[in-house]
C-alpha cells in the first residue's frame, strides 16, 4: 500500500467511524446527561496528569535517541513531543513520527532507518509493558508476577545481548540505557492507568485494578493497528471487543472515551498556544525553510 492509498483508507476509517458515532450518540441522548454530571476538578486532575504523562513520553524519547548515540535536551525533547501530539491528533497517519524523524535527520543527521529501528525498539518494549498489565488484569497476582518478571528479565537480558548484532550493529545497547528505557515506559502506561482509572470511577463506581489494568493495556495495545488521528474509534472499539476483559458495556466505554477525548482536546488546545507562541518568537526547533523542503 503506497501513501496516497495508506492517506485514503485514513480518511475513509475517519468518515465511517463518525457516521457510526453519529447514529450511536443519537441513539444514546442519556450520555450526555452523564456527561455533564462528572465534577470540574476531576477534568482537571486528567488535564493535569496528560501533562506528566508528556514528560514522561518526553523521557521514553531521549532514552531511544541513547540507542542512537544522540544526546538530546529534556527541552528540545518535550517540544519535539508536543509538537508531534498535535500534529497526531489532527493529521492521519503518522504524522508525529515522521516529523521526529525528519528533524533528527536535519538536525542530527540520524539515518531514517537507524531512527526507525530504535523505534520499534521503543514499541517493542511498549508492548510488553503492555502485555504485563494485560496479565495483571486476567490473571492472579502471584502469576502474573512471574510471568511480568520473566517477560522482562529475559527481555531485558535479550536485547542486551543480542541487540548490537541484530540491528548490523547500527544500535547502541547498555544495560543503563535499557532500563532507562523500560523505566520510563512504565510510568507512562502506569500515567495513563491512573487516568483510565479516575475515568472509569465517575462512571462506574466501584471498579476494580483489574479491570483499569486491562482497560489500559487494551488501549495501548490498540496503537499498533491505530489508523486515525490519536487512534479515534480504533481505541475505542478495541475496548468494545474486549468487554469480557475490562468488565465495561459498550454505553461505558463510550462515555469513558468522550471524557477522555474531550480532556485531550482541551490539553491540545494549550500545547497549540504553546506551539504557536514559539512560531511568533521564532523559536521552532525545525526553521520554516526546513518545513518547505
Amino acid at each position: 500500500m503506497n501513501a496516497k492509498q495508506k492517506k485514503y483508507l485514513n480518511i475513509a476509517t475517519l468518515l465511517i467511524l463518525a457516521i457510526f458515532a453519529v447514529f450511536y450518540l443519537k441513539n444514546h441522548t442519556n450520555l450526555f446527561s452523564e456527561f455533564s454530571k462528572i465534577p470540574i476538578y476531576i477534568f482537571i486532575v486528567i488535564l493535569l496528569l496528560n501533562f506528566l504523562q508528556l514528560i514522561a513520553i518526553s523521557r521514553v524519547f531521549i532514552s531511544v535517541l541513547h540507542l542512537n548515540k544522540i544526546k538530546l535536551t529534556f527541552k528540545t525533547s518535550l517540544i519535539l513531543n508536543s509538537n508531534s501530539l498535535v500534529l497526531n491528533f489532527f493529521m492521519p497517519g503518522q504524522a508525529g513520527p515522521v516529523y521526529r524523524g525528519y528533524y533528527l535527520k536535519e538536525k542530527h543527521n540520524l539515518k531514517v532507518l537507524d531512527y526507525t529501528i530504535s523505534t520499534i525498539v521503543y514499541y517493542a518494549v511498549y508492548g510488553a509493558v503492555a502485555v504485563c498489565l494485560l496479565m495483571f488484569g486476567i490473571f492472579p497476582v502471584l502469576p502474573a508476577v512471574l510471568s511480568t518478571v520473566l517477560i522482562l528479565i529475559s527481555g531485558y537480558l535479550l536485547t542486551l545481548r543480542y541487540l548490537h548484532n541484530i540491528t548490523g550493529k547500527r544500535l547502541f545497547v547498555s544495560g543503563k540505557i535499557l532500563i532507562n528505557l523500560i523505566s520510563n515506559t512504565v510510568l507512562q502506561l502506569f500515567l495513563a492507568a491512573i487516568i483510565y482509572f479516575i475515568e472509569i470511577h465517575f462512571i462506574k463506581h466501584g471498579v476494580k485494578i483489574r479491570e483499569v489494568l486491562s482497560y489500559t493495556a487494551v488501549a495501548a495495545l490498540s496503537l499498533f493497528v491505530s489508523l486515525t488521528p490519536a487512534g479515534i474509534g480504533i481505541r475505542e472499539a478495541f475496548l468494545i471487543f474486549s468487554e469480557k476483559l475490562t468488565n465495561l458495556n459498550t454505553n461505558q466505554v463510550v462515555l469513558a472515551s468522550l471524557v477522555d477525548r474531550s480532556i485531550y482536546i482541551i490539553y491540545l488546545c494549550f500545547i497549540g498556544l504553546y506551539y504557536i507562541y514559539q512560531k511568533i518568537n521564532n523559536k521552532m526547533i525545525i526553521s520554516p525553510d526546513i518545513a518547505k523542503k
